[in-house]
């Protein structure tokens, strides 16, 4: 158990300090229901390392990290401009700005609940803060690939319950609870005890 624990908590570090690569265009709804392989499960967990690996030594560096980084900001920011540009003449008037800010608007509403919910659950443990420590830790050493490769391998084997060398939707949502209820559990340890009154 201590051991699926720590590969989960491993894999969302990884998450963390380095930007996902994106995947391929799958309805987010048949994503969550296919059953993942052992190579596929391997490969989502290390494929932005892989990304950000520039000189292939099968180690990620603080600076191959911070470059990744940069390259994913300005290839969001030019998606973003190509997105606006609804002409295409290379320039964002007006018209274009308020017309996508309404819809963003719009789509922000309508997720906004949920997002609020999360936010203040969040907040509510101090989440923020831990994430910015692991962050930090993670951006001050260097990633081998090959390490994560072997404790995605080792998770696999202990989410996939029946031994059919597929992970279920079924499968991955009894980890994630897995999860939650060990940092629900951490979070209770970390509390301090009510004080005892003193008999006079």
């Amino acid at each position: 158990m201590k051991q699926l624990l720590s590969s989960l908590a491993v894999f969302s570090l990884v998450a963390v300090a380095v930007p996902a690569v994106a995947q391929e265009a799958m309805p987010r709804m048949e994503r969550a229901q296919a059953s993942i392989s052992e190579a596929d499960f391997v490969a989502r967990r290390t494929q932005a390392l892989r990304a950000a690996d520039a000189n292939g030594d099968g180690q990620v560096s603080a600076e191959e990290r911070l470059a990744q980084r940069q390259k994913m900001r300005t290839e969001r920011m030019e998606a973003r401009f190509t997105r606006l540009d609804t002409n295409a003449d290379g320039q964002i008037s007006r018209e274009e700005f308020t017309a996508d800010h309404a819809q963003m608007g719009h789509m922000s509403r309508t997720r906004g609940e949920g997002a609020r919910h999360n936010a203040r659950r969040m907040a509510g443990h101090g989440s923020h803060q831990r994430g910015e420590g692991r962050m930090q830790a993670m951006a001050d050493r260097t990633v081998d690939i090959a390490s994560v490769e072997q404790k995605a391998r080792e998770s696999f084997a202990q989410m996939d319950a029946n031994r059919d060398g597929q992970l279920s939707a079924e499968e991955r949502r009894a980890a994630r609870q897995t999860m939650r209820e060990s940092r629900r559990g951490e979070r209770t340890a970390r509390q301090p005890s009510p004080s005892m009154p003193v008999s006079e």
